[in-house]
């Protein structure tokens, strides 16, 4: 009876794993790197979009909307670059709504920014993340997390560092 006990154990062990092991991947995307810049018509200014989580791999990947449309998903550490026409634009770091948190009331990280022509911008959102690790339940796990997301605009000093801290270059 013991054996029959400890072999139940050893199993469902195993289940739990397996099962949790799903939990831990996340959605990829492009990783940082050599930054192509983007093909800008003259007048037009680049943005370059950036996305750092102070631990990887726990949230999945966002989607990055401006003015209202979706342009890319963004992974952990990932970045794109696009060209904008000057002026006001918004933009939004989403996030899907099977990952919501659906008992909060849903307010993404956004900001405007006023672009002028030719110009360069950085745009930095940086979610801080506290990990509280896998709570198990009677019949599930769960990863249990708080995300606090900020938004910085870097100049050229602090887009560098940024760039030599996750060994980027822009071409």
């Amino acid at each position: 009876m013991e054996n029959v006990v400890k072999l139940f154990i050893k199993i469902f062990y195993l289940y739990l794993v397996f099962i949790l092991s799903g939990c831990a991947s996340t959605a990829t995307g492009p990783e940082f790197g050599a930054i192509q810049k983007p093909r800008v018509k003259t007048g037009e200014s680049t943005v370059y979009i950036f996305r750092t989580d102070t631990k990887v791999k726990i949230i999945g990947d966002r989607y990055i909307e401006i003015d209202g449309e979706k342009i890319q998903n963004l992974a952990d550490q990932g970045f794109i670059s696009t060209s904008l026409k000057p002026g006001k634009h918004q933009i939004i770091l989403g996030t899907r709504w099977s990952a919501r948190n659906l008992y909060e009331e849903y307010n993404p990280p956004k900001i405007d920014i006023i672009v002028e022509p030719g110009e360069e911008y950085y745009i930095q959102f940086l979610n801080l993340i506290a990990d509280y690790g896998v709570v198990v339940g009677m019949n599930t796990g769960y990863r249990d997390f708080d995300v606090d997301s900020k938004i910085n605009i870097l100049n050229k000093e602090e887009i560098t560092g940024l760039l030599l801290k996750h060994k980027l270059h822009i071409k």
